[in-house]
C-alpha cells in the first residue's frame, strides 16, 4: 500500500526529515509518534505531496509518486489527509458539505450518498445536518472535516493529531468511528497523535521519531507497557 524509501524533506534550508523509511499494508493501521516539534507533520505532508522531497522516494501500491503532483496521487490509491486545520466550506451546511465532497456529479446521488454516511457513520453530525458549518464546534467541525473525506471512500487515510481541541465525547465518537471502519472497509491507516491512549485503541505498531528520523518501532501495546520508552522518546 504505502513504502516511504529513504526520504529527506526541508523547508528551505533547514532539512526536517532524515533518511526515513517505512512501509504500511493494506489494512494495517501505524501511529508515527514522538514529542513536538520533530517532523511529524511534515512526514504527512510529504507523504500526500503537499510538500517537495528532496531524496528518496514515496511509493503507493508499488507505484513511484515522489513527483507525482498531491491532486494526482489519489488516482494511483484513494487518500484522505486530515491536517490539524479544519477542511470544510464553513458557509455551507453539514449535509451540503457532504455533497459537494461526493464522488458523482450528480447532486441526487451525491445526497444520497451524503445521507447514507450520516445515518450509518455520523449520528452526531446527522443531528446537525442542516446546520450550517461555521456554527459547529471546533470537535464537530473535525468530525465534519473526516465526514468529507471518508464520503470518497479512501484507501489510505492520514491523519495529523485528529484529537486536537476535541471534548472527550467527540473523541470516542471519533475512535468508534475509525475503529469500525477499520474493520468493515480495511482502511489503512498513519496516525500522527499526542494522545498516546487514543492511538493506542486504534493502531497497531508505533513508529517513534526523533528529530526528523524514525529511530524505532515497535507494537503499540508495547509502548502502552514500557513507560520507559514513553519518558524517553514522547515526554510522558
Amino acid at each position: 500500500m504505502l513504502e516511504v524509501r529513504r526520504l529527506d524533506a526541508q523547508y528551505g534550508l533547514t532539512k526536517i526529515l532524515h533518511d526515513v523509511s517505512l512501509s504500511v499494508g493494506r489494512g494495517e493501521s501505524i501511529a508515527i509518534l514522538g514529542r513536538n516539534g520533530v517532523g511529524k507533520s511534515t512526514l504527512l505532508k510529504a507523504i500526500t505531496g503537499l510538500i517537495p522531497v528532496a531524496a528518496g522516494q514515496i511509493l503507493l501500491n508499488g507505484r513511484d509518486v515522489t513527483g507525482t503532483p498531491a491532486h494526482r496521487r489519489g488516482e494511483v490509491v484513494g487518500i484522505g489527509y486530515i491536517g490539524q486545520d479544519e477542511n470544510i466550506f464553513p458557509t455551507l451546511s453539514v449535509r451540503e458539505n457532504l455533497i459537494v465532497s461526493a464522488p458523482t456529479n450528480s447532486r441526487r446521488d451525491g445526497a444520497a450518498i451524503a445521507d447514507r454516511l450520516l445515518e450509518e457513520e455520523f449520528p452526531v453530525l446527522r443531528m446537525k445536518a442542516g446546520a450550517r458549518a461555521s456554527t459547529l464546534s471546533g470537535g464537530q467541525q473535525r468530525l465534519l472535516a473526516l465526514a468529507r473525506i471518508l464520503v470518497r471512500r479512501p484507501q489510505l487515510m492520514l491523519m495529523d493529531e485528529p484529537t486536537q481541541g476535541i471534548q472527550p465525547s467527540l473523541v470516542e465518537e471519533l475512535l468508534r468511528t475509525l475503529i469500525d471502519l477499520r474493520t468493515r472497509q480495511n482502511l489503512t491507516l498513519v496516525l500522527v497523535e499526542q494522545r498516546l491512549d487514543f492511538a493506542a485503541r486504534l493502531v497497531d505498531r508505533a513508529h517513534l521519531m526523533v528529530k526528523g528520523t524514525l529511530v524505532r518501532e515497535l507494537p503499540m501495546a508495547e509502548l502502552v507497557e514500557n513507560v520507559d520508552v514513553q519518558h524517553e522518546y514522547l515526554g510522558i
